[in-house]
């Protein structure tokens, strides 16, 4: 047992799955669970799952599919990398002290490779998070509002990603948003960053 007294935040978790095969296990503090999540759903190889207590709502959005109310961009992100699943379910009586909040325990098991293997992961990660710029508006909304490009534009995307620009991101299948993110890496003039931004 090697205890070490550092950031989890900075700690460099890629290193140390390189030395080793790695399981990661941890009680997630709630201002920082997304941020770690992505840290450990981001090591290459040598991870061999992850098990992580968190807030009970942040394990739901996670696991949750197209169509969930609960589905947002971290479902996607995660996804893509990781198969999660919630093990466990703990009432706050479960914990001393008892906090305000209802947990759960998440395991996150990579897969052989991220859903968007032939991308670089931040070309998806930036159409994830487009997409879901807008929890009540349409996919075309979405990436309007949050590319500034013109209207056209957006539209000619969905078109070659094949995405009804009526559907609102939580609906889709994590496969359209790979494809989301094909067809803008794809577009040599697109950027998601808003002209004069860039």
């Amino acid at each position: 047992l090697t205890l070490l007294e550092t950031d989890a935040v900075e700690y460099d978790y890629a290193a140390a799955a390189a030395r080793e095969p790695a399981v990661i296990a941890g009680n997630l503090p709630y201002q920082i669970t997304g941020l770690l999540l992505r840290k450990v759903t981001d090591v290459p190889g040598g991870l061999l799952r992850a098990l992580l207590m968190v807030q009970a709502e942040v394990a739901d959005r996670v696991c949750a599919g197209p169509g969930q109310r609960e589905r947002a961009a971290l479902s996607a992100l995660l996804q893509a990398r990781v198969e999660p699943r919630v093990i466990l379910r703990l009432a706050p009586t479960a914990l001393a002290p008892p906090p305000k909040v209802r947990s759960a325990v998440l395991e996150l098991v990579p897969r052989a490779e991220p859903l968007f293997a032939d991308l670089e992961a931040r070309a998806f990660d930036d159409a994830v998070k487009a997409a879901f710029v807008g929890r009540r508006k349409t996919i075309r909304n979405s990436l309007i509002a949050a590319s500034r490009q013109p209207a056209a534009r957006v539209e000619g995307l969905l078109a070659a990603a094949g995405i009804d620009p009526g559907k609102r991101a939580q609906q889709l299948e994590n496969a359209a948003l790979v494809s989301l993110a094909r067809a803008a890496a794809a577009d040599s003039n697109w950027s998601w960053q808003a002209p004069g931004r860039r």
